[in-house]
């Protein structure tokens, strides 16, 4: 029974050590992927100043930061935001979200709509912009 325990040990020690192995590369892989969109994001900002200058748009500021306040059970939160570009057209201050992929700059894509919809309630300024960068388009946003 010696041997058979022996084995038995080395069999579990094994199966732990693939485990373990496989949880360092799973949390690789997303780390790496984490890297590579906010990369790509990146390069759609870059991108996306750009096509602003280029379509008449003055930057004003970069992940421009705000603040908005609201109470939940009578307990004040706040919360920091940061909108990618804050930016001036004929005298005409708006705060522009830069996005990129096939779905993302669209108003139908939940997540995307929801922040431009949190940017409107809390925007200090005259309007909102969706930079697709998918499409290289503009799109001033009313709700």
């Amino acid at each position: 029974m010696t041997a058979l325990n022996f084995i038995i040990g080395l069999i579990i020690i094994g199966i732990i050590l693939v485990a373990y192995a496989t949880y360092l590369l799973i949390k690789w892989w997303e780390s790496y992927l984490g890297k590579k969109r906010f990369n790509k994001g990146n390069i759609a900002e870059r991108r996306a100043k750009k096509l602003l200058k280029k379509n008449g748009f003055k930057i004003l500021e970069e992940q421009y930061p705000l603040k908005h306040q609201f109470k939940i059970s009578d307990q004040l939160i706040t919360v920091d935001l940061a909108v990618d570009y804050l930016v001036e057209h004929k005298g005409v201050k708006y705060l522009a979200e830069v996005k990129s992929g096939k779905s993302a700059g669209r108003i139908q894509h939940k997540d995307t709509r929801r922040q431009l919809i949190e940017y409107h309630v809390i925007n200090p300024f005259d309007g909102l912009l969706l930079v697709d960068m998918e499409y290289k388009t503009i799109q001033q946003v009313e709700f």
